[in-house]
């Protein structure tokens, strides 16, 4: 009898282990094989194709720099994307590379970008081999390395001050501010501290980023200065009818200018209020959590240009929320698989409304989930207390 038992036991437990080997193999092909197929095609890519569009024009400003040259264009050359209009701070970052080949500068980019990536997701708490899988196959991702663009550096720096920002809060702060020296848009960031009542951060978050702004104009002689804001504008004019943001979507329907501005101000400033009601309704940790993550969305929600690529700081608020694998990360791995079966996510939203669908529908979605459960612990902590 007890050996029958045994018998029946065994064969209990052989199907659930099938089960579960087989789980485990779709796993490795899918979160492990698979991103690593693609990062090998981003290599091939790279060391057999042309410089990369963001890459190259950072390259050129570098190199400007370097040889004691304004990395700028003037006002009226400015007709495209192709010239730099970024911060003095990244052109000088990048400087250094240019002492190696075009080639050579790249890889070494496209590399520290990839570690940056992973660093920032271990620095928000990811412990799941899965959850980096998925971020390298995460559309945004692959664009933000493939384009070489600074978004993984930005996306360190928002980790760098999330993972200390108890422990070492003046590098906290100094790594907030220079992520806002680099890509003046995400100047909401600064709320964070500011609503998490942190306002010594806060203050020196601003007073770093203000300091690396002055500080790298004064190395290159301020050349280009006083025509900077008029090269925001053109570049705004230029691009933000053809990029994803809700400005431009606003602009290409007809609204004015002004009409445009105020709407997405308008809808921007409602997500930070609702992260400063959030964040008197539940223990601080959740707290800051939700208001960092509000944060990041406000941000791509006002920014006059968004391109596919800014999404990778969507990485941010899920980290945060599921630092395990989960639902939540099912939102990043689907649009990794959009492209197999031909919808062109990435492609310009003036050649069709798909792709602007599709970034609408993340963002809302990443929102909903990681407050979703942020607002039901309010509201039970709220029953408590009455």
């Amino acid at each position: 009898m007890g050996e029958t038992a045994v018998a029946v036991a065994q064969d209990r437990r052989r199907p659930r282990s099938l089960l579960a080997s087989f789980v485990w193999i779709v796993e490795v092909v899918l979160f492990g094989v698979l991103p690593a197929v693609l990062l090998a095609k981003l290599a091939h890519d790279i060391m057999t194709g042309p410089l990369p569009h963001d890459f190259a024009v950072f390259f050129r400003a570098g190199d400007a720099v370097l040889n004691g040259r304004s990395p700028y264009p003037a006002v009226q050359a400015l007709t495209d994307d192709t010239r730099y209009v970024y911060p003095p701070l990244l052109a000088l970052a990048v400087a250094p590379l240019t002492i190696l080949s075009a080639k050579a500068a790249l890889l070494c980019w496209t590399v520290l970008g990839l570690l940056a990536t992973a660093a920032s997701l271990r620095l928000l708490g990811v412990v799941d081999w899965r959850c980096y899988g998925i971020a390298v196959m995460f559309v945004p991702t692959r664009e933000s390395l493939g384009l070489g663009t600074v978004n993984p550096f930005l996306l360190l720096g928002i980790a760098l001050a999330w993972r200390y920002r108890s422990t070492a809060g003046v590098a906290a702060a100094a790594a907030l501010g220079a992520v806002v020296a680099l890509k003046v848009f995400l100047w909401p960031l600064f709320l964070w501290p500011v609503i998490m009542r942190r306002y010594g951060s806060a203050l020196i978050a601003a007073g770093v980023s203000l300091l690396l702004g002055l500080g790298s104009w004064a190395v290159i002689g301020f050349a280009g200065l006083a025509d900077y804001p008029a090269l925001l504008r053109k570049l705004s004019r230029i691009e933000a009818e053809t990029s994803f943001s809700p400005y431009g979507v606003l602009r290409t329907a007809g609204a004015t200018n002004a009409v445009a501005f105020a709407i997405t101000t308008l809808a921007g400033a409602l997500l930070l209020l609702g992260a400063f009601w959030l964040s008197r309704r539940s223990d601080h940790r959740r707290a800051d959590r939700v208001v960092l993550g509000c944060c990041v969305v406000a941000a791509l929600v006002m920014s006059p240009i968004v391109w596919w690529h800014y999404f990778v700081l969507l990485l941010v608020p899920i980290a945060l929320a599921r630092p395990r694998f989960s639902g939540l990360w099912l939102l990043p791995f689907a649009t990794a698989l959009l492209p197999l079966v031909g919808h062109p996510v990435a492609s310009p939203p003036n050649e069709a409304a798909y792709p602007l669908a599709v970034a609408g529908v993340l963002t809302a979605l990443v929102l909903a989930v990681t407050t979703r459960g942020f607002s039901s612990v309010a509201v039970d902590s709220g029953a408590e207390r009455g």
